[in-house]
């Protein structure tokens, strides 16, 4: 059923745990008692929880969304990201293999104007050129990037696009 949402609110916060639900995967080659990415209450857009990604120079982190039922390029994705550095971004792209990050194919890059703060952000994937997957975010290898990630929403591709960078001028107070 579309849209699909998860604001990762009934999850358990935990750096170590798997994910409650069996239906997200997540990959990371990153070399601790730390499993990134990770649910985590420090920040979070709706209730009280959000999900932390990290990477690195030499270190990925990937959450992997369940698979849908249409294809990939018929699908949008939508989510809140809070980053705490200007340099700081995330991925997101389509896996063939979701248990394998070098088939990660990069659809869209998440990179906030503003730190410390919510910032939603819509990615279109009918630009995805590759067979059919499942949609990932990354924190990829290769940059320092660190960033929460809440509200995940999934949908067919409206046939009206969503408006963006909406202004009101000359308000008043009867206006």
């Amino acid at each position: 059923t579309y849209p699909f949402t998860e604001n990762f609110d009934t999850w358990t916060a935990s750096s170590s745990a798997d994910y409650g639900n069996i239906c997200w995967g997540r990959l990371t080659n990153y070399s601790s008692s730390t499993r990134y990415p990770y649910v985590s209450t420090s920040q979070s857009q709706s209730r009280s929880n959000s999900v932390y990604f990290y990477g690195a120079s030499s270190t990925y982190s990937a959450m992997v969304l369940p698979k849908f039922d249409l294809p990939v390029d018929t699908l949008a994705v939508s989510f809140g990201l809070y980053i705490t550095s200007a340099s700081y971004q995330l991925q997101v792209g389509v896996m063939s293999d979701p248990t394998d990050m070098s088939t990660f194919v990069p659809v869209g890059i998440a990179h906030p104007t503003t730190i410390n703060q919510w910032q939603n952000f819509e990615f279109i994937l009918n630009s995805y050129n590759g067979p059919d997957g499942y949609i990932a975010i990354a924190a990829p290898q290769g940059t320092t990037a660190y960033g929460y990630v809440d509200n995940v929403e999934v949908y067919p591709i409206p046939s009206c696009p969503r408006p963006t960078n909406v202004t009101a001028t000359n308000l008043t107070t009867n206006s």
